[in-house]
């Protein structure tokens, strides 16, 4: 059955003990949608990602070979939890498999905490060229960012501009 999943949306998870394997066994999973704990207590929202968290799902999004579309909003991600999922998506990464930035097309991780800081290291990893030495390069292919309600400057829009103009041109 797992075979005939294509998308997911799981909303205020609080212990992802389990996401990592669960998602490693959906090997077609085109479309992941998660948001972290946020629970609502009195008007004010507990929870949200971990650093295990972040650790954990870079793992598991690397054995989907398929995953085009990640969202990840209202999870109070911050700029050290993106460098953690960015480090552990590096770290993972195999030469000779699909990784995320063969496939991603659209990420959405809008309304969290996200900075100038966190922009600058996604449109790093997700917007700029690989290259074997040669000038041989893989290019990205994300075509849709969505970071609305996070605590991004203008310095984070140029950074984003420069990424995609080095990139796409």
């Amino acid at each position: 059955m797992q075979d005939y999943i294509f998308t997911l949306k799981i909303k205020n998870i609080s212990n992802n003990r389990l996401i990592e394997r669960s998602l490693c066994i959906l090997p077609n999973l085109i479309k992941l949608d998660l948001q972290y704990g946020n629970l609502p207590i009195n008007g004010v929202l507990f929870g949200g990602m971990q650093t295990l968290d972040a650790k954990s799902l870079a793992r598991a999004i690397q054995s989907m070979n398929c995953l085009c579309s990640l969202s990840l909003t209202n999870s109070q991600i911050d700029d050290d939890l993106v460098r953690l999922f960015v480090q552990e998506l590096n770290i993972t990464e195999q030469s000779d498999s699909l990784n995320i930035r063969d496939t991603l097309i659209e990420l959405d991780w809008s309304h969290n905490k996200i900075t100038t800081e966190g922009l600058r290291l996604i449109a790093q990893y997700l917007l700029a060229d690989e290259t074997d030495g040669q000038g041989n390069g893989d290019t990205a292919f994300l075509a849709t960012l969505k970071v609305a309600g996070n605590d991004i400057r203008a310095e984070g829009a140029r950074t984003v501009g420069r990424n995609l103009k080095q990139t796409h041109l």
